[in-house]
């Protein structure tokens, strides 16, 4: 390999990034290993040359350029010619979604949700979801039931993939009853020695009506590492912001965290 134009391109694709360190933890590399690599002091192995390609989405040839022949490749307008077709795309799906990070391991178990209801910002939703490790990738399931007055009684179940990037938790789920929406769910972790919440904002469409589009703050409330599945369902349902069903916390949460006035954003149609 010629290294006169690999830590140059190695460098200018992590300036593309947010840190060195994270792109270190994301490829599983050591960070002083991986800044030799950089200042060409060293070359990579083989197989850590597979895997930095595989980060950075080019291969072994494209690093070999000369640094300034690389840096014309990498311009933004050439970068939109060509999708790479699907096979691409299930790639970058599975390098941002399959990512295995032990600070995710650590979010293992079942949780209840809480979000404000898109349709009437005084109420509360409050669903069960299950975060789970299966192959080395993380997976969820989640169900709501709502039963509030003046509605037909509604379940929704969906079924996700989480992953960590970036100190954040991602969850992009399907509703697989309906089969007519898809969820994404944003969540700060926690680094606390004692698990209990996470918090972020969720964006959906709506259960009912026109599914109007929204987001929401969210958050997700630690039962343990295994559960009463029955018991926990059961408690599931709308309640009134001020009820005392909802954890004091939690309220709280919802409220101050995001500086929000209680209310969900929805997107309504014009025409």
């Amino acid at each position: 390999m010629a290294l006169d134009g690999f830590p140059a391109n190695l460098r200018l694709l992590c300036s593309e990034r947010s840190s060195v360190s994270q792109i270190c933890r994301e490829i599983g590399v050591n960070r002083q290993q991986f800044n030799s690599y950089l200042s060409g002091r060293s070359r990579p192995s083989n197989h850590n040359l597979l895997k930095i390609c595989r980060y950075f989405d080019v291969t072994a040839t494209e690093l070999e350029r000369p640094s300034a022949e690389f840096a014309r490749n990498r311009q933004p307008a050439t970068a939109l010619v060509g999708t790479g077709g699907p096979n691409r795309m299930i790639g970058l799906l599975k390098q941002a979604m399959g990512t295995k990070n032990p600070s995710m391991q650590r979010h293992v178990g079942f949780y209840h949700s809480y979000f404000q209801a898109p349709h009437d910002p005084n109420s509360i939703e409050r669903a069960f979801i299950s975060l789970y490790e299966e192959g080395g990738n993380f997976f969820t399931k989640s169900i709501e039931r709502l039963d509030s007055p003046g509605r037909p009684k509604t379940f929704s179940k969906y079924e996700g993939i989480a992953s960590f990037l970036g100190d954040k938790i991602f969850v992009v789920e399907f509703e697989t009853l309906s089969k007519d929406t898809i969820v994404e769910t944003i969540l700060y972790p926690t680094y606390r020695r004692s698990l209990s919440y996470l918090y972020g904002l969720t964006f959906g469409t709506t259960s009912f009506g026109d599914r109007a589009p929204f987001s929401t703050p969210i958050v997700w409330r630690y039962l343990g590492a295994s559960v009463d599945a029955k018991e926990a369902l059961a408690q599931c349902g709308m309640f009134n912001a001020d009820s005392t069903a909802i954890n004091p916390t939690v309220r709280k949460m919802l409220r101050e965290n995001f500086q929000l006035t209680g209310s969900a954003t929805t997107v309504e149609r014009e025409w």
